[in-house]
């Protein structure tokens, strides 16, 4: 009996002493990776393009995690400028307050933003963190997919906060790049994936409006 009260009192307090250790180490990195952040906002380089925004948002900046990044940017950006990227999230609002008999009822739909990818490489953006550069887009609902009449055309950053979505949305997350929780849809992006999409909806025509609602040139193959 008295050697495993032992064994629990002396290794509680090795527990103790690792997690005040732990405590301190965070500490510390979280100053080295707030000057490192300090320094690339103030125009240093550490000549990576995604280290210097990994930085920026005082994260890890190990090998795997650069790696991922990398991939999500050639994936959804390389020779991608001037075309579609699309979104879709799940939200949940209120549809009626109050009443009689069964109170407040809340409705679930699908929302989409669409936009125009601005430039090849990931971007930093702030209040936001990394990010694609979006430089026009489209919002509405999905279900059914709707008219372009009542779509939202803004700046917007593509992945800006909707108070009513069921998952926050976040671009590093829906990229798979973090993945501490699953996006049940995955980015579409370029032309080709959109158009896809769309196609499973029975909208392929939208595409044409989509782009024109967007200021953005539709390239047609030459008549031969």
């Amino acid at each position: 009996m008295e050697r495993y009260l032992e064994g629990v009192t002396r290794w509680t307090k090795r527990v103790e002493e690792i997690e005040a250790e732990l405590a301190a180490a965070e500490v510390r990195r979280t100053g080295y990776a707030n000057g490192l952040a300090k320094l690339i906002e103030d125009g240093s380089s550490t000549e990576s393009h995604i280290l210097d925004l990994l930085a920026r948002q005082c994260g890890p900046i190990d090998e795997d995690t650069q790696a991922r990044y990398v991939a999500a940017e050639e994936r959804l950006l390389k020779d991608k400028r001037g075309q579609l990227m699309m979104i879709i999230y799940s939200v949940k609002f209120r549809e009626r307050y109050g009443g009689p008999s069964d109170g407040d009822t809340y409705r679930h739909e699908n929302r989409f933003r669409i936009g125009v990818i601005g430039a090849e490489k990931l971007i930093w953006v702030q209040g936001v963190g990394i990010t694609v550069p979006i430089e026009r887009l489209l919002e509405g609902h999905l279900v059914p997919f709707e008219s372009l009449h009542s779509i939202l055309v803004s700046k917007k950053n593509m992945f800006a906060m909707d108070h009513e979505s069921l998952v926050p949305l976040n671009f590093s997350r829906a990229a798979g790049v973090d993945k501490s929780q699953t996006i049940p849809f995955p980015i579409l992006s370029g032309d080709e994936e959109v158009k896809k999409f769309l196609r499973g909806q029975g909208s392929e025509g939208s595409f044409e409006s989509i782009c024109a609602a967007l200021n953005k040139l539709v390239l047609t193959a030459p008549v031969e």
